[in-house]
């Protein structure tokens, strides 16, 4: 179940109206949802988002990791895409093809939490944001089939180099916690790479015995970047 942290944050029937966040200069979108969101922790396994079920939430990622999911043809889980801390969780039915998708939490997750009916009514207030909303759709889009295009021209041991160099990379660039271990399952790497999971964790293994990554419960560390990214390309 989702926890509130702040009951007495208003979400709905904000007190703020769309004037007062301009005049503020709240223009970015981490900015609207940390001003008016509603701070909610999550445990691995809850959903922010469920497959075929409306969507009707926007969520930062404060710290943690969660991914887009669906079921394959076989009915099998399917990772498509990862999100860290510092993310923005845009509501998706769909990506790609059409299918439907879920949007999972893999680790212990902190959140802030905002209705879409509010976040449209700043981004109809502030037009910076709602660009910037289009943009990141477009971006998502893109690093799902960008992921999929690298995972599947590559051998099972690099499916995971690769995976791990782009979560290390992504989670230091972008999210801005470079040197934090990546909180992420070895079912979850096999889920995104469509190898098993006992496959994963030889390599991973493999991987820790050469001194390129450190593995700690539920999570890894990346140790040497450009011997990390050599093994995606030619895995010895």
């Amino acid at each position: 179940m989702l926890q509130e942290l702040r009951p007495d944050s208003s979400v709905v029937g904000c007190e703020k109206s769309c004037a007062e966040i301009v005049n503020r200069e709240v223009d970015t979108l981490h900015g609207i949802i940390k001003d008016q969101g509603i701070v909610t922790r999550l445990r691995r396994g809850e959903h922010l988002a469920q497959m075929g079920q409306p969507t009707n939430r926007v969520y930062l990622i404060e710290n943690g990791i969660v991914a887009y999911t669906r079921s394959n043809q076989t009915g099998k889980r399917q990772v498509m895409e990862f999100e860290l801390s510092g993310s923005l969780v845009l509501p998706l039915d769909a990506l790609g093809s059409g299918s439907p998708c879920s949007t999972e939490v893999l680790s212990n997750t902190e959140v802030y939490m905002m209705p879409t009916k509010s976040f449209q009514r700043y981004l109809d207030a502030v037009p910076m944001a709602k660009d910037k909303v289009a943009l990141q759709r477009e971006n998502l889009i893109a690093r799902v089939f960008r992921s999929f295009a690298n995972i599947g021209s590559r051998q099972g041991p690099q499916k995971i180099a690769w995976l791990l160099a782009y979560l290390w990379e992504r989670q230091g660039c972008v999210c801005g916690v470079d040197g934090a271990s990546i909180p992420v399952r070895q079912i979850d790497l096999a889920d995104a790479t469509g190898v098993t999971s006992v496959y994963v964790n030889q390599i991973l293994r493999k991987l820790e015995k050469q001194g390129i990554i450190a593995l700690h419960k539920g999570a890894a560390q990346v140790i040497d970047l450009p011997a990390l990214k050599a093994s995606s390309k030619s895995f010895g």
